[in-house]
């Protein structure tokens, strides 16, 4: 696990956590994260109000294949819509900020093909208002 990127992903999400007061709240901000894998293609994930949202470049099932290339997924992460080969979009509602920034971390090592602990990521915040 790369600390300086679980760092800089899980200031990201505090970030776009700021105006949450409640569960009720709907997403104001969104952390984008934005990077290149070990073949230089471009690659996503955001994250915003107890939600994860990937880039999900296969056909299969996202959970299963999560658990068979050995990604670490936090109780309380459920899988709430997918399309194949475009994105997955998980629930984290019930996940610290940490076990997030992890769990994004994994995404781009082990689902992307970032390099772990290497990888250079740019993190913007956008307004969803």
């Amino acid at each position: 696990m790369g600390a300086q990127q679980v760092e800089i992903i899980q200031r990201g999400i505090e970030s776009a956590n700021l105006q949450i007061t409640s569960l009720n709240d709907s997403p104001k901000l969104c952390a984008n994260f934005d990077s290149r894998n070990s073949v230089g293609d471009n690659v996503w994930i955001q994250v915003f109000a107890g939600t994860v949202n990937a880039m999900y470049p296969f056909g299969d099932e996202p959970l299963q294949r999560l658990r068979s290339i050995g990604v670490d997924v936090p109780a309380g992460v459920e899988l709430t819509e997918w399309e194949p080969n475009n994105f997955a979009t998980f629930s984290v509602e019930n996940v610290s900020t940490r076990d997030q920034a992890e769990f994004v971390d994994q995404l781009f090592v082990r689902l992307l093909a970032c390099v772990e602990g290497v990888y250079e990521l740019e993190s913007t915040i956008e307004d969803l208002e």
